[in-house]
């Protein structure tokens, strides 16, 4: 399990690696990991996570990017995410990860762009960790009834009771 300074240093890591193969790259960090560095940014914990979720912005080689990515945990998500969409994700990151990285820049997505990718899941752990973690209290509460307004107007079945948004009338937190 991955704690943030884990994930810290292995973004360290993959810098040098990336460097080492000559290869420069845009990396947008989702899933646990980005969860966990943007919670802790607002004060609070996150579970650990088991691996390295990206979005591939842009690389200047895809191939030297895949090598320096063997032996890391990582998942890349080029077709996994549904909502919200990879470019809204792009368009709403909430900060850049700097720790003098030479050959990769990271960005974590707004704590709203998270917490929707967890919303439209249908994963019991995502919904787990929205019922437990601090997530849903510190989005602004305003832009996610928003967004989950918007992208529920995309889905065929939006009131689809496997979707984590509808299963989250018990969730304190959550009073919008």
């Amino acid at each position: 399990m991955l704690s943030s300074l884990d994930v810290v240093d292995m973004l360290t890591d993959l810098d040098k690696r990336c460097a080492e193969e000559n290869v420069k790259a845009d990396l947008l960090l989702l899933g646990g990991a980005g969860l966990m560095i943007a919670l802790e940014l607002e004060g609070h914990g996150f579970r650990p996570t088991v691996e390295l979720d990206f979005h591939i912005i842009e690389t200047t080689d895809k191939s030297s990017l895949a090598r320096a990515f063997e032996g890391f945990d990582i998942d890349t998500l080029a077709d996994i995410v549904d909502f919200p969409p990879i470019e809204d994700l792009e368009n709403d990151a909430l900060f850049e990860i700097d720790n003098n990285f030479r050959a990769i820049r990271i960005s974590v997505p707004s704590i709203e762009m998270l917490a929707i990718s967890k919303m439209f899941s249908k994963r019991e752990k995502d919904l787990r960790d929205l019922e437990t973690s601090e997530l849903l209290s510190l989005c602004d509460a305003e832009k996610l009834t928003a967004l989950i307004e918007e992208y529920k107007s995309y889905l065929t079945n939006p009131e689809d009771g496997n979707l984590n948004v509808n299963n989250l009338k018990d969730v304190k937190r959550w009073e919008c």
